[in-house]
Formats: structure tokens, sequence, C-alpha cells
């Protein structure tokens, strides 16, 4: 069977080759699990291709997404987009009023200059102004070179929920919006946060896969894994891969197994992992208490410090786990550079 490669050796792998051309697919996974860079991965494979591919952009406006992929060192110039992010302008007179728009407007990424302009089409989000864009960028670009868009990423569909469907039945706009893009016949990857446990997303009934990025604190480090969650019409690996975020993009590792705790399994569930989280949470703030405490008898300055810790805590019985863990480990970073280095200054009472 042909087979769309993502860009990415080793999910290929985990793929059996690839992609089912012509069929929509979500990948999803918590903030800065590496979604969209998985995206330009695939969408930079078919320009390497010679075949002609576009971004629909819902979350980053052009010029910050060609500011962040520079760092892996990739040209984004023969890239298409279409910018459909909110343009927020607060008027002169009010500050207070915000005005949230959009500007669709499809052009080439070598033609993003470092500071977004404002464009003269200004018109409300939604997936019907999406979906007349796209529809009118598609026959103009075969009108003008005889190729079809043979590769869509949209980022992101959470996005397009927030902006685009206030007030509207969700469900079945989705539905239409799915079965227009299987009309386009080009492969189209759709970028989403992770679903609801409780609710069945239309997107992901109606999509013909889903890749899952995983995201997660342990020992102090962030760990990620990739895995495929549905493959229709097709075979895949099951298992839970490592993956890293390099200096060349991101790199699976097809051939390895996710180790938590140094042991090795197959069955990775997000549970599992987010008790992970949670233990190695409970473990950063009671060594930020012990700590804390040793500087106190030690007499050591650590006032300025005590907001940091407030914020901690709060983040935790808020449920902001990955929150709390980041101000508990930097809290703990600090408090042990205090003991390394201690001031002349006494804890104030």
């Amino acid at each position: 069977m042909q087979r769309v490669s993502t860009g990415i050796e080793g999910l290929d792998a985990m793929l059996h080759g690839g992609l089912v051309p012509g069929r929509a697919y979500v990948l999803t996974g918590p903030s800065g699990s590496g979604k969209s860079i998985l995206g330009m991965h695939f969408l930079l494979e078919g320009i390497r291709n010679g075949e002609s591919v576009i971004l629909v952009s819902v979350d980053e406006p052009p010029n910050e997404i060609k500011a962040n992929m520079a760092d892996f060192g990739w040209s984004l110039d023969r890239l298409r987009i279409l910018d459909a992010t909110p343009d927020i302008r607060a008027h002169s007179k009010s500050k207070s009023i915000i005005d949230v728009g959009t500007t669709l407007d499809v052009r080439d990424m070598e033609q993003i200059s470092k500071m977004r302009k404002s464009q003269a089409r200004i018109m409300e989000v939604s997936v019907h102004s999406i979906q007349k864009m796209l529809k009118q960028e598609f026959t103009e670009h075969f009108t003008l070179t005889g190729k079809r868009y043979t590769r869509v990423v949209i980022d992101s569909m959470t996005s397009l929920k927030l902006f685009g469907m206030r007030g509207e039945d969700n469900s079945i706009l989705i539905q239409s919006f799915m079965r227009f893009l299987s009309e386009l016949e080009a492969t189209i990857v759709i970028t989403t946060d992770l679903p609801s446990r409780e609710i069945l997303e239309t997107e992901f009934h109606l999509a013909r896969g889903e890749v899952r990025l995983h995201k997660w604190y342990e020992s102090g480090m962030v760990r990620r894994a990739v895995s495929v969650e549905k493959l229709r019409g097709s075979s895949f690996d099951d298992c839970y891969r490592p993956m890293i975020i390099g200096d060349q993009g991101l790199f699976v590792q097809a051939d390895a197994q996710v180790a938590l705790h140094g042991q090795r399994t197959d069955g990775v569930v997000e549970d599992f992992i987010e008790d992970i989280q949670t233990e190695e949470l409970f473990e950063a703030l009671e060594e930020v208490l012990r700590l804390w405490e040793r500087c106190e008898a030690e007499k050591l300055n650590i006032n300025n410090l005590r907001p940091r810790i407030y914020r901690a805590f709060t983040h935790w019985q808020m449920g902001l786990r990955e929150e709390a863990l980041q101000q508990a480990l930097l809290l703990l970073e600090q408090l042990r550079s205090r003991r390394r280095n201690p001031s002349p200054q006494v804890v104030a009472r």
C-alpha cells in the first residue's frame, strides 16, 4: 500500500511505512509536547518531495512560526500558509475595548516579515470562513500550477473551536468540516489537545487515525513519548516509543520502549503517567519544605522566595500539576544555591 511519510523515520516505522494517503488524521497531545513541530516535519517532507503543501495556522501568526522553526535550521520560504490567527487590536481611545477578528490571508512564508503587518480583509474566525478560503486556494493553486495540494496541516482544532465555534453546535460544524476535508483528497493532519475521557469528540470519531504525543516530568526532567492510537485500514506498532526534541526537530526511537522508574513497559496509559507526575510533585514539595526549614534554622535570607513557594502550592491545590512541579523544581535549585552561597543577611522575623 502506498504511504505518506511523516518526515520522521521512527514514526514512519511505527506506522508501518507512513500514513495512508488522502485521509484526515488527528495529532493529539498536551501543550509543549511537539504537535506543531511534528506538523512542520510532515509539511517539509512534502516540500522536499516536490509536493504542494499548505499550513492553516489558527494558533500562531506566520512571523512567530518562522522565528520558532528557525531554531531547527529549517527554511520555510516555500511553505504556503493560510493565516487564520486572531488579530487583537486595542482601540486608541479606550484600551479596555478589544476587538477580536482575523486576517484570512494565503501567502508564501518567504513573504512574511519579522513583524506581522495588518491586512485589509478582516473577518470573524469561523469554520465557514476557513473552509471558504481553503476551497478558493485549492482551486486557484490548481489553475495556476496544474498541481493539487497533497498535504495540509490545521494547527489547531482546539483554537478553531475556541475562536470559530462560539455559540454553535460544534458536533454538526465539525462533521461538515471533516466531510469537506475528505473531499479535498489530500493527506491532512489536524492538531488538537488531548481528548476528554468523558466525551467522544467528533473529530476523533471521523478521523482515520490518531497519533498521540505524551509529555511528563520524571526525576526533574521532561520526558516525551509517542503512540499510535488508531490507523484504519492498516496495521501499526501500538507500543509507546521514546521521543525527544533535538536540534533538528523530533526524533522517535522506534526500536526502544518507554521506561518508567527503570522498568520496561508496553502498556503505558495516561493514568500511570499522571501517577508518576503526582508522585514526583509530592517528593519535590516535601523536599522544598525540608530545605526551607533548614534555611530558616541557618538564618539564611530566603524572604524573596516566599511568593514562589506560595505559587507552587496554589498551583498544586488548583490541580495544575505541571506548573506546580516547575515552580517546585526551580525552588529546589534556588534553595540549594542559597545554602551553598549563604547571604550575610538573616531571615526577617
